[in-house]
């Protein structure tokens, strides 16, 4: 008996699609923020470069809380392996937040993302429009090039 793989259609709802542009341009803006006039960044947590297309969009408190998702003391530059195979470093990642923004503000994070999601489609596509005029100044500014 032959089985035949029935195809589905993809049922993305505009919340979501508007997630995926916000998280673009959100990451876009961080790694470029976080980048040196030559377009180069230093992990949060492990300090090693990379050039920003080589960086990941690193968050403290994880993307699944809509919270902080996009709070810019959530997120920093963040080199593929700490982000990917140290599943972030957050304790790491902690201390840094900390020394650059204070604990007060690190205890803040900590409580938005434990805090209930009010979104809209309509405010996540908000916040992704902000980011993509926000990267694209950094990134004409410092003469990075999007990939």
């Amino acid at each position: 008996m032959t089985r035949f793989k029935v195809k589905r259609e993809s049922k993305r709802t505009d919340r979501q699609i508007a997630i995926d542009f916000a998280d673009l341009w959100f990451s876009r803006y961080i790694r470029s923020r976080d980048s040196d006039d030559n377009g180069y960044a230093f992990c949060i947590t492990c300090s090693s470069m990379h050039a920003v297309p080589d960086m990941d969009c690193g968050h403290f408190a994880g993307r699944g809380h809509m919270g902080t998702r996009y709070v810019e003391t959530n997120a920093h530059a963040q080199c593929k392996k700490c982000n990917k195979y140290k599943g972030g470093e957050p304790a790491e990642h902690y201390l840094r937040i900390v020394e650059k923004y204070g604990k007060t503000e690190a205890e803040s994070v900590l409580a938005r993302s434990r805090a209930p999601d009010f979104s809209t489609a309509q405010t996540i596509r908000e916040a992704g429009d902000y980011y993509k005029l926000k990267a694209n100044q950094i990134a004409g500014a410092k003469g990075i090039k999007w990939w």
